[in-house]
């Protein structure tokens, strides 16, 4: 019996993986999502993290837990959010024009595995992609897998003396959240994001320091809170770079 729930449990999986990746296209082709272009792959990637959520329910349990950390608060925590990717946006922003507006040269520009060409996106489609569903995976992965995900990861450990260091930093990390400890995951994590994105000595910092932001916004707020602040600021980084452009004619 238990074989026949497993085989019926995988059928359902690969049912409903196939299923989704059907509405992809069909949506695709109402709003030109980008997915027969170039964003198959990212949005590949958040089928991969919500099959991960329905397949495994301590995940999935955890993951609502570290989705919003301040629910007696109501919604203010948003708006501080929104707030501080605006100013992030406008300073990095007009950082990347100084050295045109000096020397006539280049503005500092963006990493090389950033995606900056959306031929084949529709305006809304280009928008769902740059201020939903990547800022997304981008922070269950960086953000939430890497710390929420992890804990539960290293819980499965045995309790095995050669591993008894991995759940002492366990301990301090996820348990008694000591300082040290989370500081050092926050600048880890920032620069995991940063070479992600395929930087240079010049545009390194603008990763980390919003990496750095994401962070202690996810650990103080939930994901919620780093995944608005990370849509936000590309959002408020598309609107900055209109404007410098139109001003720096």
């Amino acid at each position: 019996m238990n074989h026949f729930k497993i085989f019926f449990k995988n059928l359902g999986f690969i049912v409903l993986f196939f299923t989704l990746i059907f509405l992809l296209f069909l949506l695709d082709s109402l709003l030109k999502l980008g997915v027969t272009s170039q964003g198959f792959d990212i949005y590949l990637v958040l089928i991969i993290f919500l099959m991960l959520l329905i397949g495994f329910p301590s995940l999935r349990k955890d993951f609502f837990y570290h989705f919003s950390s301040v629910k007696n608060y109501g919604l203010s925590y948003i708006y501080i959010s929104i707030c501080i990717s605006a100013v992030l946006a406008m300073v990095m922003n007009v950082i990347r024009y100084i050295p045109f507006w000096i020397t006539g040269e280049d503005l500092i520009g963006v990493g090389s595995k950033q995606l900056t060409s959306f031929e084949g996106f529709s305006i809304v489609g280009r928008y769902i992609l740059t201020v939903i569903v990547g800022p997304f995976n981008e922070e269950f992965l960086f953000r939430y897998l890497s710390y929420g995900g992890l804990f539960l990861l290293i819980k499965q450990l045995p309790d095995h003396p050669w591993l008894r260091w991995i759940h002492n930093i366990s301990d301090h990390l996820f348990v008694k959240k000591t300082k040290i400890y989370i500081i050092f995951w926050v600048l880890l994590t920032s620069t995991w994001f940063s070479l992600v994105h395929g930087p240079n000595l010049l545009n390194f910092f603008f990763y980390f320091f919003s990496g750095v932001v994401y962070g202690v916004l996810f650990l103080k707020y939930g994901l919620l809170s780093s995944w608005t602040a990370h849509g936000s600021f590309n959002l408020f980084s598309n609107i900055m770079g209109w404007l410098l452009r139109l001003i720096s004619r």
